[in-house]
């Protein structure tokens, strides 16, 4: 029997495309390591962002015994084209005082199924990353100062936003530049 030219090419590239999965293994959950070989957790993909509806990369991680989704930025330094490395995402904290002192308050800027809402802080470029994990519901809160990675704002407002508890050095845990296997 003869086939037909295209249904024939057809039928070979079946048979090559079987051939190639059996021998591939299959493909297991990505996971985030750091610049030393450290596992930091599994890539999470993109998480919401809840208040800019844009997607943020994100890595599940248990940190002190608890599942948290942190948001990762792309990292780029000198010379740098396509970032494949990533690094802590660099957000930001509220407090009750004008000066940026006292309690920490944390705004549900991401989140990931099961973890808790979370923001990380860095004052300075390139500087130490500190998780803050929230410790209780949200409500609607006044805030008197706000801190990110350019410094303290006395700003009056108020938010739905969380207590947070301690702060936790992610920088004395993993070591930044982040790559995904």
């Amino acid at each position: 029997m003869k086939l037909h030219p295209p249904l024939a090419a057809l039928l070979i590239a079946a048979a090559s495309i079987s051939s190639f999965a059996e021998t591939r293994k299959p493909l297991g959950p990505l996971v985030v390591v750091d610049a030393a070989g450290r596992t930091v957790g599994r890539f999470g993909g993109s998480f919401q962002h809840l208040h800019t509806d844009a997607l943020a990369k994100g890595v599940y991680a248990t940190i002190n015994g608890a599942l948290v989704a942190i948001q990762m930025s792309s990292c780029y330094g000198p010379g740098d084209g396509i970032s494949t490395t990533f690094c802590w995402g660099a957000g930001r904290v509220f407090f009750g005082s004008s000066d940026c002192t006292g309690p920490v308050m944390i705004e549900s800027s991401i989140f990931g199924a099961g973890a808790p809402v979370n923001e990380v802080l860095r004052t300075t470029p390139g500087g130490p990353a500190f998780l803050y994990i929230a410790s209780g519901p949200m409500t609607l809160k006044q805030y008197n100062s706000i801190q990110d990675m350019n410094g303290c704002y006395a700003v009056s407002g108020s938010a739905q936003i969380f207590d947070a508890a301690a702060p936790i050095d992610l920088s004395t845990m993993f070591t930044e530049r982040f790559h995904i296997e």
